[in-house]
C-alpha cells in the first residue's frame, strides 16, 4: 500500500518534525493533494500544508496572518488556523480547522462573497501586496516538457500580454481581492456560510481580476451557463464582459491555465493531450470560444 512518505518523503518527514514540535499526532496522516504544497489530513479535525518550494516560505507564512485578520478584524469568513506555523528551514508547515462539509459555491454565491471581500478596507501595514497576474508563469513554461515550439509560443504570447497589463484601464477602484475565486476555493458550507479555502492569491488590485475568472468560465469554456453568469453579474453588481480590460484579463487567466498544465504535461497521456488542445486553442487553430477544455 503506497503510504504519504512513499509519495512526498521529504514533506511527510517536515510534517512529523512540526507536528512534534506543536504536539500533533501524526501518525495516522493521510496525503490529500501533492500541488505547490502538500495537504494532509490529521487526526482531530486538522489539516497540515508543508510548501515545496523555498518561494512558498513567506506565502504561506502570510496566508495564517491574513485568515486570522480576515476572520477576526474584517469578518469575511475563511478556513481557519489552528496553530502558528511551524519554521523548517526553507520549509514552512501551516495548520488549519477541517471544514464541516461542504459542496463548491455557486456563481451567485461566488458574486455575493466577492461583494463583500471587496468592499473591505485593506489592513495596515505590509500584510498585502499589489496584485501579480503573471506570476509563475514563465518559470513553468521554462520547465514545461512540451514541444520547443509550442515552449516559444506560450512565451511570446506571455510578453505581448506582459506589454499590454502596463496599460490596461480600469472601471473598478483598487481593492482587496481573493486572486483566485473558482468553485474549489470558495465554498459553501452546511451551516451557510460561505467561506474562501485559498488565500495564496489574495492581493490588492482591480476586481476584475476576480470577476474575471467566473467570466472566463462561461465565455471561454462553457463550464458557468449564462444563466448562472447572469445571477453571478446580478448578484456582484457589475458584468465585467462589458469592461474594457476583460479581453486582456481572460487571456491573462487562459495562460496561467495553460502553463500551469504544461509543466505537468510528462504525468500521463490525458494531462499531455490536454496541454496540447490548449495551447491549439491559444494558437488559433481550433476555432472560436467556447472551447472545450476539461477542468483540471
Amino acid at each position: 500500500m503506497t503510504t504519504p512518505s512513499d509519495r512526498a518523503p521529504a514533506e511527510t518527514r517536515a510534517l512529523h518534525a512540526a507536528c512534534a514540535q506543536r504536539g500533533i499526532d501524526s501518525a495516522h496522516a493521510e496525503l490529500l493533494s501533492l500541488g505547490d504544497s502538500a495537504t494532509y489530513r490529521l487526526p482531530h479535525q486538522l489539516v497540515a500544508r508543508v510548501t515545496r518550494t523555498v518561494t512558498q516560505r513567506e506565502t504561506a507564512l502570510k496566508e495564517t496572518t491574513l485568515a486570522a485578520w480576515l476572520l477576526h478584524t474584517a469578518h469575511i469568513s475563511v478556513v481557519e488556523p489552528a496553530e502558528e506555523p511551524v519554521e523548517l528551514n526553507d520549509t514552512v508547515v501551516t495548520f488549519w480547522h477541517e471544514l464541516p462539509s461542504y459542496r463548491p459555491a455557486t456563481p451567485a454565491e461566488i458574486g455575493h462573497f466577492l461583494r463583500d471581500l471587496h468592499t473591505i478596507s485593506s489592513p495596515k501595514g505590509e500584510l498585502l501586496t499589489a496584485l501579480r497576474p503573471f506570476v509563475r508563469i514563465a518559470e513553468r513554461i521554462n520547465a514545461a516538457p512540451i514541444p520547443a515550439g509550442d515552449k516559444s509560443f506560450l512565451c511570446d504570447r506571455l510578453r505581448n500580454l506582459e506589454n499590454h497589463w502596463r496599460t490596461a484601464t480600469f472601471t473598478l477602484g483598487p481593492a482587496l481581492i481573493h486572486g483566485d475565486p473558482h468553485d474549489n476555493n470558495i465554498v459553501a458550507v452546511d451551516d451557510g456560510r460561505i467561506l474562501a479555502l485559498d488565500l495564496e492569491r489574495v492581493a490588492i488590485g482591480p476586481p476584475e481580476w476576480d470577476l474575471t475568472l467566473v467570466a472566463s468560465e462561461h465565455d471561454s469554456f462553457g463550464w458557468v451557463s449564462a444563466a448562472e453568469y447572469q445571477q453571478f453579474a446580478d448578484a456582484y453588481g457589475f458584468d465585467v464582459l462589458s469592461s474594457p480590460s476583460y479581453e486582456l484579463l481572460r487571456d491573462i487567466r487562459e495562460l496561467r491555465m495553460t502553463s500551469w498544465l504544461a509543466n505537468r504535461a510528462d504525468q500521463n497521456d490525458q494531462i499531455a493531450n490536454e496541454t496540447q488542445y490548449r495551447i491549439n486553442c491559444l494558437r488559433g487553430h481550433n476555432g472560436a470560444r467556447p472551447w472545450n477544455w476539461t477542468a483540471s
